[in-house]
């Protein structure tokens, strides 16, 4: 059988692999090399298992698992403190590279604007809401709940079913990091309507209850 040809691992496939074997580990599972092979058909098992010990080897911070709150809260210290990624690193992401918070800066920021035009949609009631994805419907609504949480804070309104991310941020003021955001987007859109007509679109898709 011909030995497959050497090719070079990109950040991408290495972050790719560092997550199949760190979620088969995390099921309380011994590593099945053969499944995680199927998402990598141009590396033998034996090359995936060098390259696995080799980015075990390397300084966590080239790798970085990322949440949604990890995501918002970058936002947020890019719109208080600019793109001085030196200072965001040190004070937020001590083991995230430079790079990396640039490179998923740039891309939380276009999945932003779609997630913007859904809000844009259903505070106009635009009927071209018809034509959303579900998927990009259900992400809207995620971060909808996110900030209407945020922004009864601001308005000093007890929150009433926290997530992940006010549990990080605070469940009962707001973090200076997060009060220009809560007030940009109280002022742009109206939270009660965007609510209605969420909740009113995902009904007549079946989406909820």
């Amino acid at each position: 059988m011909k030995q497959k040809e050497y090719l070079r691992w990109t950040i991408k496939e290495n972050q790719k692999l560092l997550d199949l074997v760190t979620q088969q580990k995390n099921q309380n599972k011994l590593v099945d090399w053969k499944e995680i092979h199927n998402q990598f058909p141009n590396h033998t098992k034996q090359q995936l298992k060098s390259q696995y010990r080799n980015i075990q080897q390397v300084k966590p911070k080239l790798y970085h698992t990322w949440t949604e709150v990890d995501e918002t809260i970058l936002y947020l210290c890019v719109l208080n403190y600019g793109q001085d990624w030196s200072q965001i690193s040190q004070s937020y992401f001590p083991n995230v590279s430079v790079e990396s918070l640039r490179s998923k800066y740039n891309k939380y920021c276009k999945q932003r604007v779609f997630i913007h035009e859904v809000f844009q949609m259903l505070n106009t009631d635009d009927n071209s809401i018809i034509s959303v994805s579900n998927q990009l419907l259900l992400d809207a609504k995620r971060h909808l709940d996110m900030f209407d949480n945020r922004i009864r804070l601001l308005r000093g309104i007890p929150l009433e079913n926290p997530d992940d991310y006010d549990k990080y941020m605070g469940l009962n003021r707001l973090d200076l990091l997060e009060q220009k955001n809560a007030i940009i987007l109280s002022e742009q859109y109206d939270i009660l309507k965007l609510q209605k007509n969420m909740y009113t679109e995902l009904r007549r898709r079946n989406l909820m209850k």
